[in-house]
């Protein structure tokens, strides 16, 4: 799919960097089918606490989808940024766990985001709300009542129809 070639270096910087200052983990990267081959099998996954979807798109080579699924809902971790919900169309199963596939988005615009949840760790810094300059995502297969807003919009964000428009959420899964 399309490749997010100026935002995946910025993510992969800031989530190492949230790794070195808070102490509490490493980071390791898969940039390469060779390397998704070799680190995201079910034994390799063994030796890893969560995985960061940032921007991916498209169907990755994993080696096992299902036993990756059944690795994130033995209790590891999963986090997915932008595309990530533009990840595995044709597999129910990830879009399920993730909680909503993309469907479009317009032009980038600033939103204003609400927050939902102002206690909760990822929010918790925010008060009260959020200015985003983006393309913002519509999904398709989102269920509201079964995941939990941390960030949304009352407005579409560029024609401004009233409604229910996700930014960020969390799930437990498995």
């Amino acid at each position: 799919g399309f490749r997010h070639a100026d935002s995946i270096p910025v993510a992969e910087r800031v989530i190492a960097e949230l790794g070195e200052k808070s102490g509490k983990f490493t980071v390791d990267y898969v940039r390469t089918d060779e390397e998704m081959a070799r680190k995201m099998t079910p034994e390799a996954l063994r030796q890893v606490d969560g995985v960061f979807f940032a921007s991916t798109t498209g169907d990755l080579p994993l080696p096992d989808r299902d036993a990756f699924l059944k690795w994130i809902a033995s209790g590891r971790g999963f986090a997915g940024a932008h595309a990530a919900a533009d990840t595995f169309h044709g597999f129910p199963p990830y879009i399920e766990m993730l909680g909503g596939e993309f469907l479009t988005h317009g032009p980038q615009v600033e939103v204003e985001c609400r927050v939902d949840d102002p206690k909760h760790p990822a929010t918790r810094p925010i008060a009260g709300s959020v200015k985003v300059f983006d393309e913002i995502y519509l999904y398709k297969s989102y269920d509201r009542s079964r995941v939990h807003l941390l960030l949304g919009l009352d407005s579409h964000p560029n024609d401004k129809t009233p409604g229910h428009y996700p930014i960020a959420w969390c799930k437990e899964y498995g």
